[in-house]
């Protein structure tokens, strides 16, 4: 095992901007192509919902593209790179949201024009804070650019899932250098998908399976994950930035000194370890 403090060959590897999702066709496109998958996953092989899946969808859609960019790096250093696994990761994911969105209740408690105007306001709030942070370089200024070119409601109801993924996949470096509460990171992930289903011309289709396969999909997703964040911590095991790359899916505290502000913290919790965080380096 190699030291992570040992000279390293590699250079840094490029990050690349998050993107978003684009609308349900493509979610309905992911969901259908993937069914067979649901269906012959073992039930012993089912992982307990215990996290908001379009919060988990989020970070894994803005982790998509920054492990594509190891891909030449596992190639190289593992026996068996999980090459076709982060291929598949951004269909998974967005196979995962539409099984949520197809179990969510066919109406909202709210009505759309409500959500519609609470996602307005998160939306502009969110953007000026990711503003902020991408001129004092902290998160990519391209993928803020291309999340603000979107102008309507869909857009807007898009545009929070990739909020949501902008903030999370950064998280531990901006929570401290942002007015943005975890809370509402968390907020954005969730009332995307609320007001898309709001805003569709047609109901989505409704099945009595809906939560198993809601179930099914989440846990494709958690396996293939699992499945990339080892390798990420593999190929990145010397440079110790892992989770910069691949961040849990899981919502992870930092622990608080004496007498400071709880603000940004999420919900102050510690991480339940429930992700099966990676901890150490596969052999």
């Amino acid at each position: 095992m190699n030291d992570r403090n040992a000279p390293h060959a590699k250079t840094k590897t490029a990050i690349k901007p998050v993107d978003r999702p684009s609308g349900l066709a493509p979610a309905a496109e992911a969901f259908e192509a993937l069914k067979a998958e649901y269906a012959k996953l073992p039930d012993e092989a089912l992982s307990p919902i215990n996290v908001d899946i379009p919060r988990a969808v989020a970070v894994v859609l803005g982790a998509e593209p920054r492990v594509r960019t190891l891909l030449p790096e596992m190639e190289a250093a593992l026996k068996s790179p999980p090459k076709r696994v982060v291929e598949s990761l951004r269909q998974m994911a967005l196979g995962a949201w539409y099984a949520h969105l197809v179990a969510m209740p066919a109406k909202s408690d709210r009505p759309a024009k409500d959500l519609l105007e609470q996602a307005t306001a998160l939306r502009a709030k969110l953007l000026k804070a990711a503003d902020a942070l991408a001129d004092a370089e902290l998160v990519d200024a391209t993928a803020v650019a291309r999340i603000r070119e979107g102008s309507g409601n869909i857009d807007k109801a898009n545009d929070l899932v990739a909020l949501a993924a902008l903030f999370s996949q950064s998280w531990d470096a901006i929570h401290n250098k942002t007015a943005i509460a975890r809370e509402q990171v968390d907020e954005a992930a969730l009332l995307g998908p609320r007001l898309l289903v709001a805003l569709a011309e047609e109901p989505l289709p409704k099945s009595d399976h809906a939560n198993d396969t809601r179930q099914r999909a989440f846990s494709l997703l958690v396996h293939a994950y699992d499945e990339v964040r080892r390798a990420v911590t593999h190929v990145r095991w010397a440079e110790g930035d892992a989770d910069t790359f691949a961040p849990s899916l899981y919502t992870k505290s930092r622990k608080r000194k004496s007498g400071e502000a709880g603000e940004g913290d999420g919900d102050g919790s510690e991480d339940d370890g429930a992700a099966n965080p990676v901890e150490s380096r596969p052999t």
